[in-house]
């Protein structure tokens, strides 16, 4: 059992999640995907991030900062409006490597402020 099953399960879970279909907004599918994709294919992840609205964005943050993707765990928390989380994890990315907030977050933070 040598195939590339992480790759294939994800091609198959986008087209279940990402093409409309009536699994699109499923938030344990939506969960499954942006995991696979830190795990598989790290480049893929600040996308799903973007197009994925169901998912348990704590606990995917979490899971990205244990992951060093900060990036995408500072937008997880800035999308899904955890402006304190947000805030920490710009912090803590800043101390042990680049993290690069977007601006539209600095916006939302300053308004949950």
């Amino acid at each position: 059992m040598t195939a590339d099953l992480p790759n294939e399960l994800t091609e198959l879970l986008e087209k279940i999640i990402l093409d409309s279909s009536v699994f699109s907004e499923h938030r344990n599918l939506q969960n499954q995907l942006i995991l696979m994709a830190i795990k598989a294919d790290r480049t893929q992840v600040m996308e799903y991030i973007s197009h994925l609205d169901s998912c348990d964005a704590p606990d995917i943050a979490d899971i990205a900062i244990s992951n060093a993707l900060y990036e995408e765990a500072f937008t997880i928390f800035c999308k899904f409006t955890a402006d304190a989380s947000a805030v920490q994890v710009s912090c803590f990315g800043l101390s042990v490597g680049p993290c690069h907030p977007l601006p539209n977050c600095v916006l939302v933070i300053a308004k949950g402020a």
